[in-house]
């Protein structure tokens, strides 16, 4: 039996088991490796905050997007790629799988070694664009160019993730991401707390975490494109064009929905250092509360890409209202983490002078209660978007970040008359809402109409 054939039986179950069953079992690995992402994000941040002080934090705060911005247009880039190989997979295509395989990853080298050129050239650019104050701007480019660097690493990990993903493997990118967390926080606390390198270490500690990630699912994957018939193994020209086209879409989606995010940061970053820093704070704590969703999302469009290329077109509907279902549960649970232990969370990222402290958290804590009440919607978009991406179409995603972008924007410039500075702590809730509305709207229609798998 093949390395394939391996997976395929160990994976059968998002073919033939319950959809609950299917989905909670193929999510709940992804949650922990999110969960062990989160907390090494986390530690990044605080290791920052409490050993070089608020500056430094606010100078990560300011770098937050921008750097989240670049993983998540690399994720979604090579997730475009995922959905092409697990509808392959579903049909049992073996060479179409291959050949997709070694079409990606030509793909994904290339645009990775671009971005990363163009990110380091523009990342002075960047930061005055995003009106980075004077007393943070090194720290800021300093980090900023240090994770830039890494780019390319960053997307071999997503790539190499991704093909797992694809076959119904999400306990390899588990074990990649346990690996890539505890070295990142060791190395995070040697080059910050006792070895002085500053926000370049933890920046570094970061890249080369990933790195070690990257080779750890690259080697798990390299079992799975490795076929009998070598010629299989080979770049197909044909595929480049309606996968570049379906991948680059899936990243405008992200990249249109991030332009809001970018000018709420723009904004915040004219505002006194501690309400930065509350604000900051609290965004970090935005990773912890959407992995959950995030994974709910990988499952569903690992789920529905080979349930629809098998033509199980009864399971793909069933999926969507069971998974939908499963993921409002969750986003419950967060909400009621939020609010009953909303205040301790935040003050893990904040020291310095008592003052300043108070006024931070007091921002941080009513920035993320605000978030609590909307946790719904952040879980639905990101369901109902990938549900919908899992059956071919990336039209709608860019179209609901589109919405979440008029919304964003809508908080930022039309409600400040009204809530001053605190209109910037409405935007995500708000982008969330839009999204929602406009992606459920889109799943629903596109399931009802499900025929046969897209050519």
């Amino acid at each position: 039996m093949s390395a394939v054939e391996d997976i395929k039986a160990a994976s059968s179950e998002l073919l033939t088991a319950p959809p609950a069953k299917a989905l909670l079992r193929f999510a709940l690995p992804l949650m922990a490796g999110g969960a062990c992402q989160q907390i090494y994000a986390l530690t990044d941040a605080a290791v920052v905050g409490r050993v070089l002080g608020v500056n430094a934090l606010s100078a990560l705060g300011a770098c937050d997007l921008l750097v989240w911005l670049v993983g998540a247009s690399l994720g979604a880039f090579t997730q475009g790629f995922s959905i092409r190989l697990s509808t392959a997979f579903g049909a049992g295509d073996r060479e179409l799988f291959c050949r997709t395989a070694a079409t990606s990853l030509l793909l994904a080298l290339v645009s990775g070694l671009i971005l990363c050129i163009a990110t380091e050239l523009c990342a002075p650019l960047i930061l005055h664009a995003m009106q980075v104050q004077p007393e943070i701007w090194d720290y800021a480019l300093i980090y900023l160019r240090t994770i830039y660097a890494g780019i390319p690493l960053l997307m071999l990990y997503h790539f190499f993730s991704g093909v797992l993903r694809s076959v119904g493997d999400s306990r390899a990118p588990l074990r990649a991401m346990l690996i890539s967390s505890v070295l990142n926080i060791v190395l995070d606390i040697v080059l910050v707390a006792f070895l002085h390198r500053g926000i370049f270490g933890a920046a570094a500690a970061t890249v080369f975490s990933q790195g070690v990630s990257a080779l750890y699912a690259g080697l798990c994957a390299r079992k799975l494109i490795a076929p009998e018939d070598k010629a299989a193994l080979r770049y197909d020209g044909a595929l480049t064009r309606p996968m570049l086209r379906f991948s680059v879409l899936m990243t405008v989606q992200v990249a249109v929905s991030a332009v809001g995010g970018l000018v709420t940061q723009a904004v915040v970053n004219t505002y006194p250092i501690p309400y930065i820093a509350g604000y900051t704070a609290t965004n970090k704590l935005y990773g912890l509360l959407e992995f959950a969703a995030l994974s709910y999302g990988y499952a569903i469009t690992t789920y529905t890409g080979q349930n629809y290329g098998a033509g199980n077109i009864h399971r793909v509907r069933r999926g969507l209202i069971v998974g939908e279902g499963l993921a409002l549960a969750t986003s419950a649970l967060f909400s009621l983490l939020i609010f009953t232990a909303g205040r301790a969370l935040v003050m893990v990222f904040l020291s310095g002078d008592a003052a300043d402290v108070a006024a931070a958290c007091a921002v941080g804590l009513k920035f993320l209660r605000i978030m609590g009440v909307g946790m719904s919607m952040l879980y639905t978009v990101h369901f109902m978007r990938s549900f919908v991406q899992g059956l071919g179409h990336a039209g709608l995603a860019t179209a609901a970040s589109v919405c979440e972008l008029a919304a964003r924007l809508a908080s930022v410039f039309l409600l400040g008359a009204v809530l001053g500075t605190d209109c910037v702590l409405y935007a995500e809730t708000l982008a969330w809402i839009a999204g929602a509305v406009i992606t459920t709207i889109g799943a629903v229609y596109y399931a009802r109409r499900l025929k046969t798998p897209v050519e």
